[in-house]
């Protein structure tokens, strides 16, 4: 199989480029390369590198081309160095050499895996120590997964995570995304997981998962998610319902539409922040002189919004409004969530455009 014009193997590449070098050593020299001694020695010489580079490739074709390649590499031996003794002691040598040098190589490797693997959790919200993650590397496993203390979202909620990480056919370990599970000590019954994948187009951080298995909705690329708990998969996990810009859902026109005194940019760039991050709001409001606080959350799939009286049951706009006198002042003000934390693939979706 080729790809842009290479081979998949990659000693098969690496063996024509050096014949691609031959070709123009000929041309510019206009000798007969396969005699000349000092390129036959460079020729080993390369040939020792590929060998040692592959040497633990897991590819069936990579291995069949390597034994051939280590035939001629004897033969290439032979031809150059005639005497047995000569030939063991510079196949010691070179194994001595490669050896440090494999070394070096596979130490400087894991600290870029390790690099590249604590970018991708950074993304998410999660930092893994850089020897544990060197540590599991070193397995040399397929694949292995690594979990995350829990992390309390309120008094009895907490969130446990399991990071997955698979290892590609070049050898390299990639974060392929994370199990998150809710669980909720009052209500035991109630505790979920799901799987999110940590591709682009369905990557989401910890809170954001957090807040999907609380059953409220988020905003991704400009289209809201909410978790349908009745719509589960064989391994489990729940079915993700979409709202897109078509289905109708305008949360600025909702909070332009609530009685709101102050409409000031920050505060409504605050509530619209947390909205979209699938945040249970706490706002206030005014009556009769005293500051009652609510709580709301953005209600997609109805187009509206969500609110909550401080026990967290819910209300509507309107039993709120009764219950003011004519000349109260109805005032709403962006508090921060007051969800504290202890620790600082796409399927069976549904899209309503």
């Amino acid at each position: 199989m080729e790809r842009n014009g290479e081979r998949d193997n990659r000693i098969e590449n690496a063996i024509l480029e050096w014949r691609k070098r031959e070709e123009r050593y000929s041309d510019l020299f206009g000798f007969n390369v396969a005699s000349n001694k000092l390129i036959l020695r460079d020729k080993l010489i390369y040939y020792d590198k590929i060998a040692n580079k592959f040497a633990g490739t897991k590819s069936i074709e990579e291995q069949y081309a390597l034994r051939l390649l280590n035939q001629e590499r004897k033969n290439l031996e032979k031809r150059l160095y005639p005497n047995r003794v000569i030939r063991f002691l510079r196949r010691l040598l070179v194994r001595v050499i490669w050896t440090g040098i494999i070394a070096r190589r596979d130490e400087k490797d894991v600290k870029n895996q390790i690099q590249q693997l604590q970018g991708q959790l950074g993304r998410f919200g999660f930092s893994v120590d850089g020897d544990v993650l060197a540590q599991r590397i070193k397995t040399d496993n397929s694949s292995f997964s690594i979990g995350i203390p829990s992390r309390y979202f309120s008094e009895h909620e907490r969130m446990n995570y399991s990071l997955m990480f698979t290892k590609d056919e070049t050898g390299h370990y990639h974060f392929q995304g994370y199990t998150a599970s809710l669980q909720d000590d009052k209500n035991p019954e109630q505790d979920k997981s799901h799987f999110f994948s940590a591709d682009q187009q369905n990557a989401l951080d910890y809170s954001k998962a957090y807040n999907l298995l609380s059953g409220r909705s988020v905003m991704k690329e400009g289209n809201w998610m909410k978790m349908d708990f009745n719509d589960k998969n064989a391994n489990g996990e729940y079915a993700m319902r979409e709202y897109g810009g078509k289905y109708g859902f305008d949360l600025d026109k909702v909070l332009a539409d609530l009685p709101m005194k102050e409409k000031d940019e920050l505060s409504l760039f605050k509530i619209k922040h947390s909205l979209e991050n699938g945040m249970r709001t706490s706002i206030s409001f005014t009556r009769e002189g005293k500051e009652e606080t609510y709580y709301i959350e953005a209600d997609p799939k109805n187009k509206s919004v969500v609110i909550y009286d401080q026990a967290l049951k819910k209300i509507t706009l309107n039993s709120i409004s009764a219950k003011k006198d004519s000349n109260d002042v109805l005032k709403i003000v962006s508090k921060a969530n007051d969800v504290k934390l202890e620790n600082k693939p796409k399927r069976n979706s549904v899209k309503f455009n």
